[in-house]
């Protein structure tokens, strides 16, 4: 026997909130593909999005198209770090250092917080990832450099031959 269940909003938009840090949390594991996400990750995600998403609510479908592939690419992120330390999930820091990187590096690229007010700076680490994001930037090599230093030629142009 199927229970009713009763989704009505409270007046904080909990249910709300709560039901977009599932799409969150399924963006996440989408990006980290095969790599399981231990619990105390999600809470680091709860923890860091939870507020702002409720403070959002009722812009959050304008702002869904931003903000999932973004946690997708914290996700992968993530599950990258956590394959290079030889783990078999994402921890706490592999979450926290992946978000940080993606929400440095999407805001700065474009000098517009591409999520908006869903993912506001952090209090001390919009400098320092300002300070690396800067320091990145000025010791890159530019694309034509990089063609000089390493032509394409026949073998490795990518053309596969049979």
């Amino acid at each position: 026997m199927r229970q009713n269940i009763d989704l009505k909003i409270r007046s904080d938009g909990t249910f709300e909130a709560e039901a977009i840090l599932g799409q969150c949390c399924y963006a996440l594991g989408q990006g980290a593909g095969n790599m399981r996400i231990r619990r105390a990750a999600i809470a680091a995600l709860r923890a860091r999005y939870l507020d702002p998403v409720r403070d959002t609510v009722s812009a959050w479908d304008d702002l869904a198209g931003n903000v999932l592939p973004l946690l997708a690419q914290v996700g992968r992120l993530a599950a990258h770090l956590a394959t290079q330390a030889g783990r078999t999930a994402i921890n706490e820091e592999d979450f926290t250092q992946a978000r940080r990187v993606v929400e440095s590096s999407a805001h700065h690229s474009s000098g517009l917080l591409i999520a908006g007010p869903v993912c506001p700076p952090v209090a001390g680490e919009a400098n320092e990832l300002s300070t690396r994001h800067r320091s990145q930037q000025t010791n890159s090599v530019p694309a034509a450099s990089r063609s000089q230093r390493f032509p394409r030629s026949e073998s490795n142009s990518g053309q596969v031959s049979h």
